[in-house]
């Protein structure tokens, strides 16, 4: 074939790669914009939570020090909720102390 039209499908492969790219990054943003908009909005209205978790919080431990401790909180939440020294909604646990999130 002629070498100015391979030039020429060479050309638009590019540009259609580049028009490809560039679509596929803006479905990346609009994607964390739409992400982003959700993450703000609580599934739940805080009052609720609160109103759940206002008389059961007295005298619970806070969980303490590392993510290690607290995930084993959580394991043996999920085996028994009603020996948990942390309260029985897990939601409502006081997890301030927590330092180490590795």
């Amino acid at each position: 074939t002629d070498p100015m039209v391979k030039r020429k499908r060479y050309r638009t492969i590019k540009i259609l790669a580049a028009l490809l790219g560039l679509l596929v990054l803006l479905l990346v943003i609009i994607i964390s914009v739409v992400v982003r908009k959700t993450a703000k909005q609580p599934m739940y209205s805080t009052n609720e939570c609160y109103k759940r978790c206002k008389n059961i919080t007295t005298g619970i431990p806070v969980v303490t020090e590392t993510y290690m401790e607290l995930q084993d909180a959580i394991l043996q939440y999920l085996q028994d909720p009603s020996s948990s020294p942390y309260g029985s909604i897990i939601n409502c646990w006081d997890v301030s102390q927590v330092r180490n999130w590795e």
